[in-house]
């Protein structure tokens, strides 16, 4: 579910998301009937509520959704739900909110541990509003994700240590860590930043190492989790499950079809239709490759082999390469990247596919 509303623009985010909070009444009402034309009821085991800023919406909304869910989708084996929010943004109402309609896991954004970070790409939080949050929330809930982006303007050196000290410190279960992408249509972009490939590489794996020392697990290329607190949701994506989505710019995987829906507010609320597109054999194929990839499980090669080729066979040359250059293994039927390995990632799918 796809809330689309945000008190200001972070410099970095190229997402469709909304300042104008008076057209949340007639988004809700348009997201209701989106969701009623869901037919046969399908059977569900995980809900995420991201965006945007689930946190603004005018208390109320969300649990409606929630009851709208529950009414068009079989919901008895539920057994994740995640609601995004931002610290600024996160109150007692809110959080009796998502406890009320069943939440179990909240997703809340850091992005740096530095003060200054944060404020040179226009986050409406400080660290201690964050550390403020975190608390109130673990009054409620002790499945808490949070995030960082690695390579923003004014990041130092320490600031991935001092990230991660206060992840322990809070008890925070799961962790995503982004390198930053520059996109077009940002007000980051429009600023002239660049980043510092060099220094971006070395903070990824400065984080990844200290993650691994503090007892997370990294399950995916970005994402860590301990206590074995992975995103049940998340993990979907990256296996080839179907998905439903809804809201402005949501996607959904369902059979082997997927639909976009628009990315205009506006257009969304005005009832714009869904597009298409049926994956063909080939789309599926490049996409089992590269998302597997991504994971630390790897690519099942004698389950590909099943459905379209030994890559053992077929990618004799490059899997011979990359092993030698230690970037894959492959070990117990399955390919996987190594720790050196992840963050060339899209060089070594590119060999595979």
């Amino acid at each position: 579910m796809h809330f689309p509303y945000c008190r200001s623009k972070c410099a970095y985010c190229a997402f469709t998301s909304s300042p104008d909070f008076s057209t949340q009444s007639k988004y809700i009402e348009r997201l209701k009937t989106e969701i009623a034309q869901t037919s046969n009821k399908p059977k569900i085991n995980t809900i995420y509520f991201g965006g945007g800023t689930p946190s603004v919406m005018e208390r109320g909304y969300l649990a409606q959704i929630k009851q709208a869910i529950d009414r068009y989708f079989d919901t008895s084996e539920v057994v994740e739900f995640t609601v995004e929010c931002n610290p600024d943004s996160v109150d007692e109402e809110f959080l009796r909110e998502c406890k009320d309609m069943g939440v179990t896991r909240i997703s809340v954004g850091l992005q740096s541990a530095s003060d200054e970070c944060l404020k040179a790409i226009g986050r409406a939080h400080d660290v201690s509003k964050f550390i403020s949050a975190v608390k109130s929330i673990r009054k409620y809930f002790d499945n808490i994700s949070s995030d960082i982006i690695l390579g923003l303007p004014n990041e130092k050196e320490g600031d991935i240590e001092k990230a991660v000290e206060l992840f322990c410190e809070l008890g925070i279960t799961h962790i995503s860590s982004y390198a930053l992408t520059v996109e077009e249509g940002t007000p980051l972009k429009a600023s002239g930043y660049t980043v510092d490939d060099d220094a971006q590489a070395d903070a990824y794996e400065r984080v990844v190492k200290l993650l691994k020392q503090k007892g997370y697990e990294r399950y995916e290329v970005s994402n860590f989790a301990r206590d074995n607190k992975i995103s049940l949701h998340n993990y979907k994506y990256w296996t080839g499950a179907n998905y439903y989505g809804f809201g402005v710019s949501a996607h959904s995987l369902v059979d082997g079809v997927r639909y976009a829906n628009i990315d205009s507010v506006t257009g969304y609320i005005e009832g714009a239709k869904k597009t298409a597109i049926a994956l063909t054999d080939e789309d599926k194929k490049e996409e089992k490759i590269m998302l597997a990839m991504r994971t630390a499980r790897g690519l099942d090669l004698n389950d590909f082999a099943s459905s379209w080729e030994d890559l053992r066979e077929q990618k004799k040359e490059q899997l011979d390469k990359l092993c030698a250059l230690k970037v894959v293994e492959i070990k117990d039927g399955f390919l996987r990247a190594t720790d050196e390995g992840f963050y060339l990632l899209s060089a070594i799918i590119t060999e595979l596919i």
